[in-house]
Parts: structure tokens; C-alpha cells; sequence
């Protein structure tokens, strides 16, 4: 009998085979574990967006918030002068009560720029804050319709000093016109100061009328602009972001930024808008704005 030796496998066959075997095994792993890195990035970018979305929202409701208070203040105070006015506690034709009426509601409510009342006999009466802080007083007499006097005021809000006069028709000024013809409380158009055109202001008006119907005059509460400004300054929010109203053309109201919300034309102040703002970041929003609604 002729045994033969069994014939071996070549190298070459058993590293083709051990691949075959191990090969199927290596895939599956590291499809497994390829699949879990990339479900854990994808899970880690949604926390991320879902964290950093969370934390807009909060600022957003927080900036919302502190809004909702500062801007409804001025309403408040009109409120509270006509609830004075009908109970007979505030004298609106009373110029003098008047004005220590405003004095005081100017200190107890530090964030505010401008307390009067206008008659539609012609008289004025205000309460004003410098920008150091400090109160004035102006009024327009009836033997003096037209023009107005502005006083420094006591401690105790009484006037004081004589500083300047100068013309004031306050029946033609966006505060007072706008309110007389509505015939409600409402904002009035943004407005500048006749004597001093660099400031703009927008005023919460409310009209005064008698039990008759007729019309006493109108209370209003101003805010300047630029401490509208300051006032977003203070609300704490991420070091990247920008807080500004606007209008609905587009012209800047007030911003958390340094720039102010009007710029000079021929050494004419005039007001603002997102496009031509040197904050890249409100820049860039007016643009996306004018590309997502075309106005």
C-alpha cells in the first residue's frame, strides 16, 4: 500500500482565510462603534443647541421682563395723575401743586426724563432731569402763551432760580397732537426737543377730558432716547450679544451699545437706522431683515 502525505495549504490561502473569518467580525465593530461616536456627536450637538437656545430664551424673557416694567411706568404715572385729577387731590389748573406733584413722582422714579401736563387753555407745566441728575422746572404762563420759562428747583421742589425762556407751542408737539387726536392714551411719535434738537424723545400721553367730554389738556411722561440707551446697558446679558429697539422702518429706538441712536447730517442730528449702524452685529440684523422681508 502507497500512503501520500496529506498536502498542506499554502501561507497564502490560510492569511486569505483567517481574513474571511475575522474580517466580517472587524466591520461589524466598527460599524457599532463608528455609529455610536456618530450618535453621541450628533446627541452632544443637540444638548449644545438645545442648552445655547434655553440660554437666548432666558435673556430674551429676562430683557422682556425688565422692559415690560421700565416702559410701562410712564403709562403708570399718567394713571395715577388722572386718578389725582378726578378725585380732586391733583388741581391740574393749579400750576404751582402741579409741578411739586411732578417733583415728587421725578424722585421717587429716578429712570424717568420729563413729567408735564398742557392745558387746552395754553398753560404748561414740567418737571425735568438734567443729566447730572439734578430737576427743573418749566411752565408757560396764559399772559405769556407761547413762550416758556425754565427754573432751578429747591430741595423741596419749589422754583428756584431763572435760567432761560424761549418759544415752546406744545398744541403742535407729537406728545400733546398725537393724544388730542386719538382720544386715548397711546406712544407718541419719536420726537426732538425744539431747544435742544439732539435729543429725541418719545412720550406716553394720556388726554384729560372733564365730565362733560370736554378736553382739559393731556398729561404726558417722557423717555429720552439715549437714556433708553442707558437704561439696556445695565440688563446683564451674554458678552456677544446686542439688545436695540427699533421701528418699524427700521430706525434705531435705543441699543445696549455705546453708539447713539442718532447720527449728525451737515451738523443736523438725525435719527439712526440698522443699516447704517457702525454695530456689526445690528448691521448685520438690518440686513437680514431687509433679505427676509424686502422692507
Amino acid at each position: 500500500m502507497i500512503v501520500s502525505k496529506p498536502a498542506r495549504a499554502k501561507p497564502s490561502q490560510k492569511v486569505y482565510l483567517r481574513l474571511i473569518l475575522v474580517l466580517p467580525f472587524v466591520l461589524q465593530i466598527v460599524t457599532a462603534v463608528g455609529l455610536v461616536g456618530w450618535l453621541s456627536l450628533k446627541s452632544g450637538q443637540k444638548a449644545v443647541n438645545d442648552l445655547a437656545d434655553a440660554l437666548r430664551q432666558e435673556v430674551s424673557d429676562r430683557v422682556n421682563q425688565h422692559l415690560d416694567t421700565y416702559l410701562g411706568t410712564p403709562h403708570q404715572i399718567n394713571q395715577m395723575n388722572l386718578a389725582g385729577y378726578r378725585l380732586g387731590t391733583l388741581d391740574l389748573r393749579d400750576r404751582e401743586l402741579t409741578a411739586r406733584y411732578f417733583y415728587q413722582q421725578m424722585r421717587i422714579y429716578p429712570n424717568l426724563s420729563y413729567i408735564n401736563f398742557g392745558s387746552a387753555r395754553g398753560e404748561f407745566v414740567g418737571v425735568g432731569r438734567n443729566d447730572d441728575g439734578s430737576l427743573y422746572r418749566e411752565e408757560v404762563e396764559l399772559d405769556r402763551a407761547g413762550i416758556y420759562d425754565r427754573y432751578t428747583l429747591t430741595p423741596d421742589g419749589e422754583r428756584d432760580r431763572y435760567l432761560l425762556s424761549d418759544e415752546l407751542d406744545f398744541f403742535q408737539d407729537p406728545w400733546y397732537a398725537d393724544a388730542v387726536e386719538a382720544r386715548k392714551p397711546l406712544w407718541s411719535q419719536i420726537y426732538q426737543w425744539v431747544d435742544l434738537p439732539e435729543i429725541f424723545s418719545i412720550s406716553a400721553s394720556y388726554p384729560v377730558y372733564d365730565e362733560n367730554n370736554e378736553l382739559v389738556g393731556v398729561l404726558g411722561v417722557d423717555l429720552i432716547l439715549s437714556q433708553i440707551s442707558e437704561f439696556l446697558q445695565t440688563l446683564e446679558v451674554s458678552p456677544g450679544s446686542k439688545i436695540f429697539i427699533i421701528e418699524r422702518d427700521g430706525s434705531i429706538v435705543a441699543s445696549s451699545s455705546l453708539e447713539k441712536p442718532f447720527r449728525f447730517e451737515d451738523g443736523i442730528p438725525e435719527r439712526l437706522s440698522l443699516l447704517n449702524s457702525q454695530e456689526p452685529l445690528i448691521q448685520a440684523t438690518g440686513r437680514y431683515l431687509l433679505e427676509q422681508f424686502n422692507n
